[in-house]
């Protein structure tokens, strides 16, 4: 006697946007309009002392433009939904603006450093092996928090590097907003909100890049 099937429970509730207690939308209007309320205030500091935003991004650009010009390259490191705005932006300035740049997320090379090292130690060790002083570290972090962003900071300025840019959000007082050269912090808990912001910003200098 063949067993009973389980009944599958096909009903999918009604897709909504969850309200924020700490950022104000609930349509997909309001949601919009807080992507750009956050883009537009996005605080910036240059040796700890605030700056204009778009003072920041052009002086990015020419970082990176003299960077690739000089035969050194752009890194981009982050995790999760940041790691994927890394290969993005890498991809972008190396195919449409000749700009050197890699995301260190290779699969195979994360697993190997995370089992022999541990997780903490993933990008720090392949600031290590790969990156030279005179490169473009840029740190993309939602929470700004994580111990393998803040450690390849730390390898990264070992080697002598200090051209280091941050993106990070959620606590104003988070430890990465603190530890580069410039650091764009978009103010937000909203974690898909603070990781489009940073894609955005990113994104504005590939138009600015020719």
């Amino acid at each position: 006697m063949a067993a009973p099937t389980e009944k599958l429970n096909t009903h999918m509730p009604k897709a909504r946007f969850r309200h924020d207690t700490r950022d104000d939308y609930i349509t997909i209007e309001g949601y919009a309009q807080r992507i750009a309320q956050v883009v537009e205030q996005v605080e910036v500091t240059r040796d700890r002392q605030p700056i204009r935003l778009q003072s920041a991004l052009i002086e990015l650009k020419e970082s990176f433009l003299e960077c690739s010009a000089r035969g050194n390259k752009v890194i981009l490191i982050g995790n999760g939904g940041s790691s994927a705005i890394a290969s993005h932006i890498a991809v972008d300035l190396t195919k449409n603006h000749g700009i050197r740049a890699v995301s260190l997320n290779d699969f195979p090379t994360i697993t190997c450093l995370s089992n022999d090292f541990g997780y903490a130690q993933v990008f720090a060790k392949q600031i290590e092996y790969y990156a030279h002083k005179d490169d473009c570290l840029v740190c993309i972090s939602t929470g700004g928090k994580s111990p393998n962003i803040l450690n390849a900071v730390g390898a990264f300025h070992t080697l002598g590097g200090n051209r280091v840019y941050t993106f990070s959000g959620m606590k104003p007082d988070n430890a990465l907003r603190s530890s580069g050269l410039i650091n764009f912090y978009s103010h937000s808990y909203d974690f898909g909100i603070v990781e489009i912001s940073h894609l955005t910003l990113l994104h504005s200098l590939c138009p600015c890049i020719i």
